[in-house]
């Protein structure tokens, strides 16, 4: 049953006009290892970002059932997409990241838990072209689409996304959000 508090959430939600602007991260990509670092571990152990990371993978199993082909957009550091390889052999994953160093970690967690399931590319996620159109049964982005800059990159990607899906393709995505009708 939904509780009193979540109806009358829903209930500002849709009746607000937007107060906030949407404030894209100050850095579309995360190169420096220092900072790679600190986000891969955040999704470890009891790291800020696990439970979110269990979240989303419970979901992402959803949408990806009966899948053969997955892109993950923005990949980062793999955490997520190493669960979603290890939990689903049999989907072929592509991972891309505009960050080597991400990337690179990616690979690194890849190797340790043994993963082949699994291609790694530096791409734009607002230019997919080293994907031809209808390739990939789903496409799933977490906590990446806030890292683009403006509207006019987020209508990019998901025209982008459009492109790659085969038709009656699957879309998951994830990402920080703030109320419309948010009181500081």
């Amino acid at each position: 049953m939904i509780s009193a508090s979540l109806i009358k959430v829903i209930i500002e939600e849709s009746m607000a006009s937007p107060q906030i602007t949407r404030v894209p991260e100050p850095r579309l990509t995360m190169d420096a290892r220092q900072y790679v670092e600190v986000f891969d571990k955040a999704g470890t152990g009891d790291g800020p970002i696990t439970p979110v990371y269990l979240f989303v993978a419970s979901q992402v199993a959803q949408v990806i059932v009966g899948c053969e082909k997955v892109l993950d957009l923005a990949c980062g550091s793999g955490r997520l997409l190493t669960q979603h390889a290890l939990a689903n052999p049999k989907i072929k994953f592509t991972g891309v990241d505009l960050s080597a160093e991400m990337l690179g970690l990616a690979g690194e967690h890849l190797r340790e838990q043994n993963i082949h399931n699994v291609d790694l590319r530096t791409q734009d996620i607002t230019n997919l072209t080293d994907f031809d159109d209808h390739s990939f049964d789903a496409v799933t982005s977490s906590m990446a689409l806030h890292h683009l800059p403006n509207e006019k990159s987020l209508e990019t990607c998901f025209k982008e996304i459009r492109r790659v899906l085969k038709p009656n393709g699957r879309i998951f995505s994830f990402d920080y959000c703030q109320p419309k009708s948010s009181n500081d």
